[in-house]
């Protein structure tokens, strides 16, 4: 079993969960999503925002940056759910799970120093 937990994971289109673990069987079924209230031994730890991508093609940052820059009303949830997010839900498979670091988490944007790295596949 993998834990995985991040200051924020992209559940679906209408849900971001704060502070969360999320447990996955070795074939990448979620177990569950539980709120980070406290310690969990083999926890693995992320600074970002975790998701999953119905597509296995990963944005750029520097696409993301530009998104930004064309809609400043909006951020980095709102460019992901229009990149394609996949549900994370109990016994769903997840197929391609990434996490974006060193966000600006004040206003939810990527910055220059912002990374996409690949959790698990």
């Amino acid at each position: 079993m993998k834990r995985i937990a991040a200051h924020y994971i992209l559940v679906n289109n209408s849900h971001l969960a704060r502070k969360s673990i999320l447990y996955l069987d070795k074939e990448q079924c979620v177990e569950s999503l539980r709120a980070l209230n406290h310690e969990t031994p083999s926890t693995i730890f992320f600074n970002g925002i975790v998701f999953a991508l119905e597509k296995s093609k990963l944005p750029t940052i520097s696409e993301i940056i530009r998104w930004q820059e064309e809609n400043k009303n909006k951020n980095i949830v709102d460019f992901l759910k229009n990149f394609g997010v996949e549900k994370i839900t109990s016994e769903v498979h997840i197929s391609h799970l990434h996490v974006i670091l060193d966000l600006d988490f004040e206003h939810l944007v990527a910055t220059d120093a912002s990374r996409i790295r690949i959790v698990s596949a």
